[in-house]
Formats: C-alpha cells, structure tokens, sequence
C-alpha cells in the first residue's frame, strides 16, 4: 500500500485561500445579478425608439432572454460567464468585451501612475516622519490626513481651474487631443499628448492615495525602531541612513506592500470620481454610464471584473504573507 505524502501546511493554506476566494466570487456574482434586476428602467429602450409597438419591444426582450423567469435568467448568466461570454451590450449592440476593454486598459493606464507616485512617495516620507518624529512628524502627518480627507474631485476641480483654466499649462479634460488620431498602444499611451492629459487625473489622485501608504509606513517604522536588532545595529557602529533604509525599512515594508496590492484592486472602481471630473474614459466612468442606461450586460461585467481584480489581489497578498511568515499559514 502506497503511503500518502501530507500536503505541506503552506500549500494547504493556498489551496484553501483559494477556494474561498472561488465561493466568494460565486456569491458576488450571484449579488451582482440580483441587484440589476432590481433596478428599475426598460432595459430595452435603448435599442427601440420610444414609440415603437409593444411587439418590437416583445422581440427584443425574447432576443435577450428577459421574458423568462429570473431564475432561468440566473442559470444562463452562470453558464455564459464560465465560458467568457458575456452578452451583447444593449446600448452599442456589440460583444460585451469590445466595450470594456479599452476602458479597462484606460483606467490601468491611469492606476499605475497613481500607485507608483502615492505609494513610493508616501512611504518614503512615512519612513522619514516615523523616524525623525517630532514636528516634522506631527505637522507633516498632519498634513497628508487632511488631503486624504479631502474629496478627489474637489482637488481635481481645484486643479483644473488653476493649472489648466487660468495658467493653461495642462488640458482640461480628456485622454488625448481632438486631433490626435487613435493609434497603437505604444502611440497612444507613450506619447507626449498622452502625459499632458493624465498629469492631472494623476496628480489629482496622487493627492488623495499617498497618506494611507504614508500613515502605514510610518506606524510600521516607528514599531520596527524599537525591535532589539536596531539597538545591536547602532551598536555595531552603522550610520543612521544605514540604519534606516538598509534594516528598518525593509522590515517595515510588509503592511505597505499588502495595502498596495488592495489598493490597486480598489483603484480600478475607485477613480470613477477623477474619470468624470477630467472626462476620463475610463472602467469607472463606463460603469456609472452603465447602470444609468440600463445596460445590465456591460455593468455587471465591469462589476464582475472588479470582483475578480480584487480578489485575485487578496489571493496574491495571502500567498506573499505565507512566503514571508509561514506562520499565517497554520
């Protein structure tokens, strides 16, 4: 008789992170289509003209599969999801993933600028403020918790009016120049034209993210400092630059790593105020347009995308903490 080899405890711990992020899903899918059929709206009447006969109307709802009972609804939903088949979207009578992929690619053109500014600025001065203290650290922190607490489309507003109205340094709105032709992905998003309309949007949502990473980092510095492997540090002679970018800060990097992988999840849904102050076409905007048109194919994807963004996020940062800390893992 073959002896079992015992799944490894790291491994099990995967595997079972990533059966509740499976069942998880399920529900959020399952909530996202219920909650649609709630809203209220003729989902039909983008396709029709107001005027149209009942029978028109009739034909479409049968075409769409809205005359049959919701749960009927709900088992063909699931069937077409697992497939990669998402619908035709009422409004542009296209394949659901023509509509939201370049949306999708927008709003990630305008994440990652955002994470790398807010994240890499806010935990460099968090590691400065927890470590040199006092009034840099009081009036600084300070500082940067206002601006969270500061709505992101007021600083937008603000922005605009100021940088690109009055001094018109910078575009007002928009992805690209009414007479800059779409191109490739490289010309469109490695161009000159481009960085001029997203320096805002980017800035604007700069503000906004970098005093989470900031306040983390430095709660996370300030704990690190009073480890017993800092005092043997200083005791064994090394400067305090060493000191705190060669040990205490790498130390103190785990919490701000895991609040950056949420925050990109987060940030995909979560500039949908920025989208629409600088007519941004991004997921976010799409999303709003959406659920005010009734078109319940193209919301409940993009919803559903989100879902899957976030969740497989979570996953990653519980597979990186198993790796570190294999303590997690029990």
């Amino acid at each position: 008789m073959t002896e079992t080899v015992p799944v490894p405890g790291r491994w099990r711990y995967i595997v079972r992170r990533l059966l509740e992020n499976v069942v998880s899903l399920a529900i959020v899918a399952a909530l996202i289509f219920f909650a649609f059929r709630l809203i209220p709206g003729d989902p039909v009447a983008a396709f029709v003209d107001p005027l149209a006969d009942p029978e028109t109307k009739r034909a479409l709802m049968v075409r769409f599969g809205l005359d049959r009972p919701v749960w009927e609804q709900y088992a063909l939903y699931v069937k077409n999801v697992l497939t990669g088949d998402f619908g035709i979207s009422f409004s542009t009578k296209r394949p659901v993933f023509m509509d939201i992929g370049p949306p999708f690619t927008n709003t990630l053109m305008l994440v990652v600028p955002v994470a790398v500014i807010s994240y890499g600025l806010g935990s460099l001065l968090g590691f400065v403020f927890g470590y040199v203290g006092g009034r840099w650290d009081l009036y600084g922190s300070a500082v940067f918790l206002v601006l969270r607490s500061t709505p992101p489309f007021w600083v937008g507003l603000l922005l605009m009016m100021f940088l690109a109205y009055h001094l018109q340094w910078l575009p007002i709105s928009g992805m690209r120049s009414s007479w800059t032709a779409e191109g490739s992905f490289v010309e469109t998003f490695f161009s000159w034209d481009f960085v001029r309309h997203a320096t805002l949007p980017v800035i604007s949502g700069a503000i906004y993210f970098t005093g989470l990473p900031l306040l983390v980092a430095r709660g996370s510095i300030r704990q690190v400092l009073g480890e017993d492997f800092i005092d043997l540090a200083r005791a064994k002679g090394l400067s305090e630059t060493a000191l705190l970018f060669r040990h205490a800060a790498r130390c103190a990097l785990l919490p701000v790593v895991t609040q950056t992988s949420l925050f990109l999840g987060w940030a995909m849904g979560g500039l949908v105020t920025i989208e629409q102050v600088f007519s941004w076409p991004g997921l976010g905007r799409l999303l709003v347009a959406a659920a005010a048109s009734s078109d319940y194919p193209v919301a409940m994807a993009a919803l559903l995308l989100l879902a899957v963004i976030i969740m497989s996020l979570n996953l990653l940062t519980d597979v990186l903490y198993a790796s570190l800390d294999p303590r997690t893992a029990s």
